[in-house]
């Protein structure tokens, strides 16, 4: 969760010895009607990139709400990991708070806190 809220991009790799017989060379392995075993692997470990937002993107966001256009960013990101780049790029502004930030400064649950009491918000995209 750290390194996701910093606007880094984390993954996780583990592994599984196939049996050759069963899975030869050129095996085609199907992620839609999983054809292969997805219980028993071993956790070897996390990885953490950053891949920023390109230099002029802070400045964008900004004339574009100079301009009064609402400016939203779709991506396919951990929400923790959105918000971070949100924040970073002036998406969302300081000062402004999701429901999240909300339960967590108030050490409660989300679901306590009234969503109108946010003023920004991220949407994970199977929300949408």
């Amino acid at each position: 969760v750290d390194l996701g809220s910093m606007g880094e991009r984390v993954l996780g790799f583990c592994d599984l010895r196939l049996d050759p017989d069963q899975y030869p060379r050129g095996f085609k392995f199907d992620p839609d009607e999983v054809n292969f075993p997805i219980e028993g692997l071993r956790f070897v470990g996390l990885m953490s990139m950053i891949d920023p937002p390109r230099a002029a993107v802070p400045d964008a966001v900004s004339k574009c709400r100079s301009a009064g256009i609402k400016v939203i960013m779709v991506t396919g990101d951990h929400p923790i990991t959105a918000k971070a780049i949100a924040k970073n790029v002036g998406i969302i502004s300081d000062g402004n708070k999701t429901v999240d930030d909300i339960a967590e400064e108030r050490g409660i649950p989300r679901v306590q806190v009234n969503p109108r009491e946010a003023k920004a918000c991220v949407v994970h995209g199977t929300d949408l």
